[in-house]
């Protein structure tokens, strides 16, 4: 399932995605804002290539250790766009974060949407 979705469900619910993960209940607790509006995964790819770095290894290493993730899958990240929930979610966790950090509250899903739609018809 596609993470900005996810997330447009669990703000509808007004609750943190980590309140519905295994494990991260005290990161829910410690940061109870609802759910971000649009994730970056931009942004996450940047997080975790500094942490690879950081960590001395390669992505192919950084994919086994989240949840057996090729490589490419996670350097496309770089490229921005759509990322799955259910790489975003180990992700996240592996770096020790929110999904909060990795999200821009003022860009919603239909003022995206309809930027897009603009720049398709020539606007």
């Amino acid at each position: 399932m596609e993470t900005d979705g996810v997330l447009a469900m669990v703000r509808w619910l007004g609750c943190p995605l980590e309140s519905f993960i295994p494990g991260a209940e005290e990161i829910a607790v410690s940061n109870p804002q609802a759910a971000p509006f649009r994730f970056s995964s931009k942004a996450l790819y940047a997080a975790l290539d500094a942490e690879r770095r950081a960590r001395r290894l390669s992505w192919g290493e950084v994919g086994q250790t989240i949840g057996g993730f090729p490589a490419g899958m996670l350097t496309r990240l770089a490229n921005g766009g759509r990322i799955d929930v259910r790489v975003m979610v180990p992700a996240v966790g592996w770096l020790g974060r929110t999904i909060a950090s990795f999200s821009d509250p003022s860009v919603t899903g239909r003022s995206a949407s309809r930027g897009r739609a603009r720049r398709k018809a020539g606007r």
